[in-house]
């Protein structure tokens, strides 16, 4: 079972309501230079760089707002990992080694599975998104833990078209979440620290052309591609406090991320992120060249009362409006229709 070692000076808000979580910010800060020593970032300093004119605008994080807008029924024993609605169809992935799936579900009763691809026993599934390929067609990639290794389906057959094995490691080797910027042609993906890679999806499309070109001994057999993975660019995501007038705080454990084409926030022109953290029952709105942190949505409210291991882990845009989100977790009994603001 993935376990990971929870970083107590972390911001929290699971169990305090909008007005709380001012106050409570304060201590935060001070268990924060107290633990200094948990967190990946380096503790002297903040390095003048394109982030430092982030800093000079002294723009704090803003605190959003979330309106359920409809409740469905989710299975509660599946390890959510993560979630995407494509075409007009929802797909969820799971993690756990020889529990591992790839979902497409049925929009009426979303607990339901039309379609169900198990990963191999070895493998421990987590972040998923669709992306197109070179040729403009529609793909879906999941990712693993620590196994480096992605899977590619055609979501329209629900049929796996291969393996690849990616040979740039993150900053810790694992893999958590994953999105897709469209415009850029770029995946977004997350390994549970405060780092954020960007990688060019191109560099999926000669593999599958030498995928596709190669015969398999067996029917069932699917093909395997090695690929060196270069992040194009990476980001430190980091929380700038109003209690707080110079170092922000890095934000650790990002986990299921969404690509946001039109922020939330008024008068910010480019596309945002959106990641949930682990263990924790909120929503983080980040700034895609900076990684600074613009907002925070307290979904407490709908969070169910935390266990070891049932904790927000589902975030997908509909086709509604990019305000409008699909949100679950692992072993939740439910998946919500929210709206962001």
């Amino acid at each position: 079972m993935k376990t990971r070692k929870l970083f107590h000076s972390q911001l929290r808000f699971d169990q305090l309501d909008e007005i709380a979580a001012m106050s409570f910010l304060s201590i935060t800060l001070i268990s924060y230079i107290l633990c200094l020593q948990f967190f990946h970032a380096e503790a002297e300093g903040v390095s003048v760089d394109a982030h430092s004119e982030v800093k000079e605008e002294k723009r704090f994080m803003q605190y959003g707002n979330i309106e359920v807008l409809e409740k469905l029924p989710h299975d509660p024993s599946f390890f959510t990992q993560g979630l995407a609605l494509f075409n007009g169809s929802l797909y969820e992935g799971s993690g756990m080694n020889g529990q591992s799936k790839l979902r497409k579900l049925d929009m009426s009763d979303p607990s339901k599975p039309l379609q169900e691809i198990d990963l191999p026993q070895e493998f421990f599934g987590e972040g998923i998104t669709p992306y197109k390929n070179g040729l403009g067609e529609d793909r879906l990639i999941q990712i693993t833990w620590r196994e480096r290794t992605a899977f590619v389906y055609d979501p329209k057959s629900f049929k796996l078209l291969f393996q690849v094995k990616y040979h740039k490691e993150t900053s810790n080797g694992q893999g958590w979440g994953i999105t897709y910027d469209q415009p850029r042609n770029e995946f977004i993906m997350s390994d549970g620290t405060t780092n954020i890679f960007f990688w060019d999806v191109g560099v999926l499309d000669s593999c599958e052309t030498s995928v596709a070109s190669s015969e398999t001994k067996d029917a069932n057999e699917t093909s395997m591609c090695d690929v060196v993975i270069e992040a194009a660019r990476s980001i430190d995501v980091k929380a700038k406090l109003q209690q707080q007038s110079e170092t922000p705080i890095p934000v650790q454990h990002l986990n299921e991320l969404e690509f946001l084409p039109i922020s939330t926030i008024k008068g910010h022109d480019s596309p945002t992120l959106l990641a949930n953290v682990w263990y924790q029952q909120y929503i983080l709105e980040i700034d895609i060249e900076s990684g600074e942190v613009l907002k925070l949505f307290n979904l407490a409210t709908i969070c169910p009362t935390m266990t070891s291991e049932n904790v927000l882990n589902g975030i997908s845009i509909s086709d509604e409006g990019n305000d409008i989100l699909f949100v679950t977790g692992k072993l939740w009994d439910s998946i919500y229709k929210i709206r962001i603001y």
